[in-house]
């Protein structure tokens, strides 16, 4: 089965079909990102304050994760009520930053990547690297997954803008919002299901 073939109710997953190259490109900055702040913290820990807080660093440095204790500290329920806003509140991010040309999606997938990278070299120089793999491989795969969806078609946002073919840049503008932003849905059912 074609992509072009679906019904109307799968035209998320044309939209999906149809970003692949741009969903690939900021997988692509996402790693990057990662290995960059990864290597950032490895060679100069002291930057691993630019990534967590004092109080994250102090804990790791005493061989302890703050995920450790997250059921213990906060209800569950609420727990994973703030981590789902917050995954919200990304992944909108990521799709409406779009609008600056693409620029503020970018920001957002790097420094996202940055942070993760940065944080994981910090865990890895005191052995909780593995303990945080599991908790993001839990945790954060659908999460990172749907934020990269997200992240996609707000550079297709921004690519309607810079580049609008022998369209008005309202007009494309208007089309890449109408079409990508089909996604939106899709991504926080997947949020709220994670």
């Amino acid at each position: 089965v074609r992509p072009s073939d679906l019904p109307d109710q799968l035209e998320a997953a044309r939209v999906a079909f149809e970003l692949r190259g741009r969903i690939a490109a900021v997988t692509a900055l996402f790693l990057a990102s990662a290995a960059a702040g990864w290597w950032l913290v490895h060679r100069y820990p002291e930057l691993a304050a630019l990534f967590a807080s004092e109080q994250m660093i102090n804990g790791v440095q005493r061989g302890e994760l703050w995920t450790d204790g997250l059921i213990n500290i906060v209800p569950s329920a609420l727990l994973s009520l703030g981590i789902m806003s917050n995954n919200i509140v990304v992944t909108l991010s990521a799709f409406t930053l779009g609008a600056l040309y693409g620029l503020g999606t970018l920001y957002i997938v790097g420094m996202n990547g940055l942070m993760l990278g940065g944080v994981f070299a910090l865990t890895a120089q005191h052995g909780l690297a593995g303990r945080l793999a599991e908790f993001v491989v839990a945790h954060g795969m659908v999460e990172i997954s749907v934020i990269l969806l997200a992240a996609a078609a707000g550079v297709e946002l921004g690519e309607a803008l810079a580049r609008p073919g022998n369209r008005s840049r309202a007009e494309a503008f208007r089309q890449a919002v109408h079409r990508a932003g089909q996604l939106l849905p899709v991504c926080v059912v997947f949020l709220v299901g994670a």
